[in-house]
């Protein structure tokens, strides 16, 4: 008898290597998939700009980046004494103005930086509901706690986020033609609207991102939703909070991501990465004879291993 329906992971056509870059944006689902690429040494970047869950403001970010122009001091918002930018995460705030749109400008300048060398970017998407604001009837990121009657929340159409989508796309070529889009959708569900607001939020979603791939085929998909809801599909795969995947769900959907994504070379690799990585995360209280020797041989392997990493171990930190 079998008791849960398996997700079939085909091999990719597109294989991810150690010799590509890699950049990674949207919801938490983004930093829980470029943790475990930092962690193996691969080039990637993980959410520089700050979690965002929404295509419009995907769209405005690369809009940013492929025509640089400062963000201003005018176009911040202050609440109780600190500065902040609709468009961007929290993370950026503070007392001082021209701290937020100096750490702003910088971070756009560098993830366009990567953006230009990026051999895959990827996108994950969280939720079709928006907040805009009634004063100028525009969608933001991130409200900072601003009071809620500044703001009209609002379910974004299809067609919205088709135009989102093709357009992130298309400034992303002009960018840099050679990175591939993969498109994920996150399977935190966004219980804040209601379930029943979460489902159609994920749906519009889902069909938008099916659209946007019929119109511009170059752009691919990973299941990530689809592989926690239906194939694990049981709450012992979320945390407490049970909205969020466990560390066993993310682990599953990483062993996904590896099956479609690396081929047997790069899988060899990862496998000596995560060697080295317990050894080095199991130092002893004391540094006996056996213990040296060890190091020294792991020394020698990470020497040797690391010309094909992304990014190299320091051997001078390894002790």
């Amino acid at each position: 008898m079998r008791f849960r329906t398996e997700l079939k992971i085909n091999k990719s056509d597109l294989s991810l290597s150690y010799a590509d870059s890699v950049v990674l944006l949207g919801s938490c689902f983004a930093d829980n998939l470029g943790d475990k690429l930092e962690k193996l040494r691969f080039k990637a970047l993980s959410n520089p700009l700050g979690t965002f869950y929404n295509p419009v403001t995907a769209a405005y970010l690369i809009q940013a980046m492929r025509f640089p122009a400062p963000i201003t001091e005018d176009q911040l918002i202050e609440r109780e004494g600190v500065f902040a930018h609709h468009q961007f995460h929290s993370s950026f705030n503070h007392v001082d103005p021209s701290i937020v749109t100096g750490r702003i400008n910088d971070t756009l300048t560098t993830t366009r930086q990567h953006l230009d060398s990026a051999s895959f970017l990827f996108l994950t998407l969280g939720t079709a509901w928006v907040y805009e604001t009634k004063a100028h009837h525009q969608i933001v990121s991130n409200c900072h706690k601003q009071p809620q009657h500044l703001f009209n929340k609002k379910l974004l159409t299809q067609n919205e986020i088709v135009q989102s989508l093709t357009t992130f796309y298309d400034h992303l070529m002009a960018i840099h033609p050679a990175c591939k889009l993969v498109l994920t959708l996150s399977p935190v569900r966004h219980t804040k609207d209601g379930l029943e607001n979460n489902q159609l939020s994920k749906a519009l979603l889902l069909t938008g991102m099916y659209e946007a791939r019929a119109l511009r085929p170059e752009i691919t998909y990973f299941p990530a939703y689809e592989i926690l809801m239906d194939d694990l599909r049981d709450y012992r795969f979320y945390d407490d909070d049970l909205i969020h995947p466990n560390s066993m769900a993310v682990e599953y959907l990483w062993q996904k991501f590896s099956a479609r994504y690396f081929d047997e070379p790069t899988l060899h690799l990862i496998r000596e990465v995560f060697d080295i990585n317990a050894f080095l995360g199991h130092r002893p209280m004391v540094a006996t004879g056996d213990y040296q020797r060890h190091l020294m041989e792991v020394k020698d392997q990470i020497a040797a291993l690391n010309p094909k990493l992304g990014r190299p171990f320091d051997l001078e930190a390894v002790s």
